[in-house]
């Protein structure tokens, strides 16, 4: 919040020198910027306090840096000014104190953190970081695409306007040179001009550039960016499901959210007023459709009742309450999983093991009752 409430200030400082040119800028700016400089420092002598030499060696050791790098840079606004003020200098003209005013703004850096606790933000960020090597080459298809065309606009805009000797605006605007036509194939596809006013002095030139120019709209338009869209999507995609931190908390939240339907199910079996159901209850809401398709959406068989609720008694009460039939609800949802399996082929390695031991018991008894009986 301080660091968001800091960058407002400084945006209004900068709207209010906007609209007074040549004002000094009022004291209360200057109060305001210093102690949120002295605020961030203390933060920071404090966290380097408590965490010593992890403070450079941490995950978080880049954000760390800058913070530091900002703070320092604020101590030093603050100082010039100190100084410039003390002299009756116009510190609102001079250069290097705008400039790092400046510097302050990268604390707005910082302000992504705040917001980890804000799931969907914290993936497009991720996702966004994390995406850009996989754009790289498409960008660079991108440019390569738009630089072959630009040269070739560019190269016939400079023959005509040579051949004539006559200075056309439109011409000269869109295509006298490689940056001129670099920066209208760009705008062309990014919606900052029209095609119609681009290609116009094309065609004056030679029919055949307009039939290129459609050309290039319709390879970077339909090819070219639906590419680096997809790209992006997949990557963004991957790299989500790849982050440990996001996935925990999506199934957090699922799992959340699928105890409180559960929770609901309960009571519309019959369990809102007592807190308990039997095998009456179940049968009963088991001829509702409503409610069998509450069970076949959290992924729990209905087709016997008299075994679903013997695997819900797990005290064999003969009654459920809130708390078994959540836990038995969620053990028993969705198809069995590897840990399932792998603990049932556990169980059936031991009862293996006890009946082969029992089975040899079995047999000694017998021989030695044989040896018994024939003496």
């Amino acid at each position: 919040r301080l660091i968001l409430a800091n960058s407002v200030i400084i945006g209004v400082e900068v709207e209010y020198m906007a609209r007074n040119l040549g004002d000094p800028a009022p004291r209360a700016f200057f109060l305001v910027n210093a102690g949120y400089s002295l605020v961030f420092t203390l933060e920071l002598l404090l966290r380097m306090a408590a965490q010593r030499w992890a403070f450079f060696t941490s995950s978080d050791w880049q954000w760390n840096v800058v913070d530091l790098t900002v703070v320092l840079a604020s101590l030093v606004e603050l100082a010039v000014t100190l100084t410039l003020r003390w002299e009756g200098a116009d510190t609102s003209n001079v250069r290097i104190v705008r400039i790092l005013r400046v510097v302050r703004l990268s604390r707005t850096l910082r302000i992504p953190r705040i917001f980890r606790c804000f799931s969907a933000l914290r993936t497009l960020i991720y996702s966004i970081f994390e995406t850009l090597r996989s754009l790289v080459w498409a960008l660079v298809l991108l440019a390569l695409t738009i630089y072959v065309f630009a040269v070739v606009f560019a190269q016939c805009a400079i023959d005509r306007m040579a051949e004539n000797w006559a200075h056309d605006p439109a011409l000269a605007t869109y295509w006298g040179g490689l940056e001129e036509s670099t920066l209208t194939l760009f705008k062309s596809i990014s919606g900052g001009l029209s095609w119609h006013d681009v290609v116009v002095p094309l065609r004056d030139i030679y029919q055949p550039l307009e039939w290129l120019f459609s050309l290039y709209i319709f390879f970077t338009a339909f090819a070219v960016l639906n590419v680096v869209t997809g790209i992006f999507c997949n990557s963004a995609i991957e790299n989500a499901a790849k982050n440990l931190d996001l996935v925990a908390d999506s199934l957090v939240n699922q799992k959340r959210e699928d105890v409180q339907k559960i929770r609901d199910l309960f009571r519309s079996v019959g369990g809102e007023d007592s807190g308990l159901i039997t095998i009456r209850d179940l049968e009963a809401s088991m001829s509702s459709e409503t409610l069998q398709a509450y069970f076949t959406a959290l992924g729990i068989d209905t087709d016997d009742a008299w075994g679903l609720f013997k695997l819900l008694d797990t005290d064999q009460t003969h009654v459920v309450d809130i708390e078994e039939f959540v836990w038995g609800c969620m053990r028993l949802r969705g198809a069995a999983k590897a840990m399932d399996i792998s603990a049932l082929m556990d169980s059936n390695r031991q009862l293996t093991k006890r009946l082969s031991k029992l089975a040899h018991y079995v047999e000694q008894q017998f021989e030695e009752l044989g040896r018994a009986l024939r003496a």
